[in-house]
């Protein structure tokens, strides 16, 4: 992700004074975890109607599987949010690359 932010060409700050590819890597971010958010919530409606019908089936497993490494990935998702938007807070606004230059 550093990376991305580093690559872009410098523009004028906005948001709030964050450096707009540090901004754009934070929203981009944000979307990643609510599209993560809702696909769990479709696994567990999934989850709920198998449950429901008293199967015990393979499908159901998976799914329950699928749903806590889905959880994993967005609690570590949500760090990595936390820690660069702290960094950002730190920096005053200023980017990412230049502070590290």
């Amino acid at each position: 992700m550093r990376e991305q932010i580093n690559s872009r060409p410098e523009q004028e700050a906005g948001s709030g004074g964050l450096d707009p590819r540090v901004h754009d890597a934070l929203t981009d971010l944000h979307a990643y975890a609510l599209l993560m958010d809702s696909q769990c919530e479709l696994l567990g409606g999934r989850i709920e109607s198998l449950a429901r019908s008293d199967e015990q089936s393979e499908e159901c497993l998976e799914l329950m599987r699928r749903r806590a490494q889905l959880g994993d990935e967005l609690s570590a998702l949500r760090e990595v949010i936390a820690r660069l938007r702290e960094e950002a807070d730190a920096a005053g606004g200023e980017s990412l690359a230049s502070r590290r230059a």
